[in-house]
């Protein structure tokens, strides 16, 4: 929980076009929700899981 509040934190303070918006958060009685902007394509981790080395190379990065 305390990742996932730091993380909301963070994005509630940034606009880079190259993170998601924070439209808004609340809490339930047992969940912490974020309402954010959608980027298809899933998530950065597991596509640097999918490369051979599980790295980035270079011309990948770029």
């Amino acid at each position: 929980m305390p990742r996932a509040h730091m993380e909301r934190e963070i994005l509630s303070i940034l606009d880079h076009p190259f993170l998601p918006t924070l439209y808004a958060h609340f809490f339930s009685k047992n969940l912490s929700c974020m309402v954010m902007e959608y980027f298809p394509g899933g998530d950065l981790h597991d596509l640097r899981q999918k490369q051979p080395a599980r790295y980035f190379h270079e011309q990948a990065a770029r």
